[in-house]
């Protein structure tokens, strides 16, 4: 099975992510890949919902998105709803 995760954030480019990622797939004998996905604040809501046609079983919340990714999800963990934040999103079931 081949994973396909990423990082949602503005910016972005500057992570470590796609690194770390690399080296917990290889270390774990794990196929995948991490993308960035830098989304310019004023396109938000349209770059979220092209997300949903990128196939990825999950991915990572930065700053500035943390709260604003929440009216975007399909459902949300009891303990990410009362603090107001987001880290991880899971893709699964096409939600």
């Amino acid at each position: 099975m081949s994973f396909s995760f990423g990082l949602i954030g503005y910016p972005v480019q500057h992570s470590l992510s796609p690194w770390i990622h690399k080296q917990f797939l290889q270390r774990t004998n794990q196929e995948g890949t991490y993308k960035l996905f830098e989304i310019h604040p004023e396109s938000f809501k349209e770059e979220v919902q092209l997300l949903r046609n990128e196939s990825l079983n999950g991915f990572n919340v930065t700053v500035p998105y943390k709260e604003k990714i929440i009216p975007y999800l399909d459902e949300i963990d009891p303990y990410a709803k009362k603090i107001g934040a987001v880290n991880t999103v899971l893709c699964k079931n096409n939600k």
